[in-house]
């Protein structure tokens, strides 16, 4: 593939982009000093070789002729050279408060750093590319001021009195109940709540079950606990209806995503069906079944997600029914997401987030080789010493050695019918497996603003997942002074609550 880097390009500090800054970028990523394993195997797996002609042309070489071969080009990000002049073992230590030139529209001043408290982003005036095509009329806020306020209660009041310029809606208490729309804010046009329906690939909120703990080895297990888990109360009661089930690893990607497997529903009698096979046969004196060692069919479900601890509450109360007992643990995000890739967890209740990509990618999440240090031993045979691989995105711990086969054959296809049918395949072992339990998707984000800022006629771009992601929106200064003016004198505007349905599954 060849490419030419737009001879206007220029990092923020001044400096011209050029195919310098490209090889730098493979030189960096393929590098011990970045300490990330995943951006040394992309960058290594997925290209074979870069070739310079002049300073704005140059050639990737790729091991396969993919039928996305063309974003695996033009969405690489080039790293500035010039600026890492110090880079040596320390990097991440050294560089970690160093503002990165940047070929984007914003920069980050150090006297706007306060660590653990607020960083604020200014936009560049002299950004090269701000009348090109595709980047004009966007990135219009001079000035994004980004605050650190760690109790969701405190940021939507902060919200509610014009200190915060948006908020998230999405969860049915804000958009129900904490900001109805008779709210007077609502009500009396100073905040507006819109929805809208968008079309990417899904998040995978899910239980993931850790295949190295204990009976979780078991798949009878799992898939007990798969009819056990009442997704769809959950989507009922707490998310008022407005979500739907997932119902693979894989949703939102088109004709990658198999259009017929459905997940398990809930059922306490094919719960305690899987269970006996498993040889939890009684229960005890609370109603978990037991086994006749007298173990206690009890996991601990582990999330950092606090604003989700009424989710965890309704599954342990379903699963009790089926003689499952969760204990709950709600951590903060940091310290979930640590024992996670610690691979201490027993089940986790998280999501990946996923970029709006032609096909699902299923090497990182289950391959063996990120499940253990080493699965399985020369002659195939499951190897008895080995231990979990950390820092991974193998949250289940899967070693399956004919879904490496396909991982592997789905990686190296450059035929789509030939991938479609391996991302089926795949997907059906990994229900079978039944180490993760398919929860709920958003099919929308709601958000709710101040008057004063605006927004095309038609809201956003399909592939949003957030409504700031592609900096659409603008501030009317002159409208904020209005508004603002208006709340003190008692003066009202019509209610705004709109729904931006375009893009919704029909």
């Amino acid at each position: 593939m060849f490419a030419r880097i737009d001879p206007d390009a220029r990092w923020s500090d001044g400096e011209p982009i050029t195919v310098d800054d490209v090889f730098f970028m493979f030189f960096l990523y393929q590098s011990p000093y970045v300490r990330a394993p995943w951006y040394n195997n992309f960058y290594t797996r997925n290209y074979t070789h870069v070739t310079r002609y002049d300073d704005h042309t140059f050639a990737l070489g790729m091991p396969e002729m993919k039928p996305d071969i063309v974003s695996r080009l033009l969405e690489l990000e080039p790293m500035p050279e010039h600026f890492f002049k110090e880079l040596g073992d320390d990097f991440p230590e050294r560089y970690q408060w160093r503002f990165k030139p940047t070929s984007g529209p914003y920069v980050v001043r150090d006297e706007d750093i306060k660590k653990g408290v607020s960083i604020a982003l200014t936009r560049n005036k002299d950004w090269w590319a701000r009348d090109k095509k595709f980047w004009r009329y966007r990135f219009n806020y001079d000035r994004i001021h980004l605050t650190v306020i760690r109790d969701t209660s405190k940021a939507f009041e902060a919200f509610k009195k014009g200190e915060i310029d948006r908020f998230g809606l999405t969860l049915p208490e804000y958009w129900y109940e904490k900001l109805p729309d008779d709210d007077p804010l609502v009500r009396d046009g100073y905040i507006a709540k819109t929805v809208f329906y968008n079309q990417i690939p899904r998040p995978t909120y899910g239980l993931w079950m850790n295949e190295a703990k204990p009976l979780l080895d078991n798949r009878d297990i799992r898939v007990g606990i798969q009819y056990a888990t009442n997704w769809d109360l959950v989507i009922k009661e707490y998310f008022r209806g407005d979500y739907v089930r997932m119902r693979t690893t894989a949703d939102g990607y088109g004709e990658f995503t198999d259009p017929t497997l459905q997940p398990r529903e809930y059922s306490v009698d094919k719960a305690l069906d899987a269970f006996a096979r498993a040889g939890f046969t009684k229960r005890g004196d609370d109603g978990i079944l037991v086994n006749d060692a007298g173990q206690r069919l009890s996991f601990t479900l582990t999330t950092g997600y606090d604003n989700l601890r009424d989710v965890l509450t309704i599954l342990r109360e379903q699963a009790a029914k089926a003689g499952l007992e969760f204990r709950l643990e709600v951590l903060d995000g940091t310290a979930a997401w640590k024992k996670v890739q610690e691979k201490q967890h027993d089940i986790t209740l998280t999501a990946f987030s996923v970029s709006p990509e032609m096909y699902p990618r299923y090497w990182e999440t289950y391959h063996s080789v990120n499940a253990w240090d080493q699965a399985f031993l020369p002659d195939g045979s499951v190897n008895p010493a080995r231990k979990p691989k950390t820092q991974t995105n193998n949250l289940q711990s899967i070693a399956i050695p004919e879904l490496d086969a396909r991982i592997e054959a789905y990686r190296a296809s450059e035929d789509v019918a030939e991938m479609k049918r391996l991302a089926f395949e795949m997907e059906k072992t990994l229900y079978d497996d039944a180490s993760f339990s398919p929860g709920f998707v958003m099919p929308f984000y709601r958000t709710g603003y101040w008057r004063w800022i605006s927004w095309p006629e038609d809201f956003n771009v399909k592939l949003s997942s957030t409504v700031g992601e592609y900096y659409l929106g603008w501030i009317d200064q002159d409208l904020k002074k209005e508004v603002q003016e208006a709340r003190k004198a008692g003066k009202t505007y019509p209610p705004k609550v709109e729904v931006y349905d375009q893009y919704r599954d029909e």
